[in-house]
């Protein structure tokens, strides 16, 4: 499964939208068969998949083998607890700077999980200060969006493909060019969780929220 193509390097970043209702002692099966924890336990489903995919952005930092990235949409798009509620991928072309990156992430999402500032605030975050020996290369900038509304959780998937440059100061310089945003947006099947609950705990270790947004956004390499 190829996601966008010429990448020679890939960031990451986890955002949480609405209110996280999981209760932050709630531990086992009780995180998957109660409702109310369902943000944790998607943060963990989201998580196992990471892992086993071997996509570790804190731990690894810029990753440069997009197969692990796409092994890892894959573990998403397959799990049968979530249902595709869209999908698309659109080229939006881009003046030079930051300024006219973050307005064209803003007007191209879609995907109905996450506010389009937001995702693209969370974009912004990932661009990075100094590109080494990436100069020149196809960037993809990664984002996995967990959100709550009307009392159900959906999950976005998003990825942004463009060149970033080093200016002759070593900054990172964004020149004209299109860029592609695609974009994924699943609901959560809650009795699919509920049902299943004895069975998932075997497998995945429960997390918060608030960790599976500091293991999904890249790091220094350790």
């Amino acid at each position: 499964m190829v996601i966008h193509a010429n990448v020679g390097a890939i960031a990451s970043g986890g955002l949480f939208a609405g209110e996280d209702t999981s209760d932050p002692n709630a531990s086992g099966v009780e995180v998957f068969q109660d409702s109310k924890n369902h943000p944790a336990a998607v943060a963990s489903i989201i998580l196992f998949a990471a892992n086993r995919a071997g996509f570790k952005p804190k731990q690894d930092g810029v990753i440069a083998d997009q197969n692990i990235y796409n092994n890892f949409v894959t573990r998403i798009s397959t799990f049968p607890g979530f249902t595709l509620q869209t999908s698309s991928e659109v080229g939006l072309q881009l003046s030079r700077g930051k300024d006219s990156l973050k307005e064209s992430i803003a007007a191209g999402v879609d995907a109905g999980v996450g506010e389009s500032g937001d995702v693209a605030d969370a974009f912004m975050k990932e661009l990075p200060s100094t590109l080494g020996d990436k100069s020149e290369e196809g960037w993809l900038l990664t984002l996995t969006v967990i959100q709550v509304r009307n009392e159900s959780v959906y999950v976005g998937i998003y990825s942004l493909s463009l060149i970033l440059s080093q200016n002759k100061d070593g900054g990172v310089e964004i020149g004209s060019q299109t860029i592609h945003l695609r974009q994924t947006g699943y609901r959560l099947i809650t009795t699919f969780l509920t049902a299943q609950a004895k069975a998932l705990v075997r497998n995945i270790n429960t997390v918060q929220v608030a960790t599976f947004i500091d293991e999904l956004t890249t790091g220094p390499p350790a």
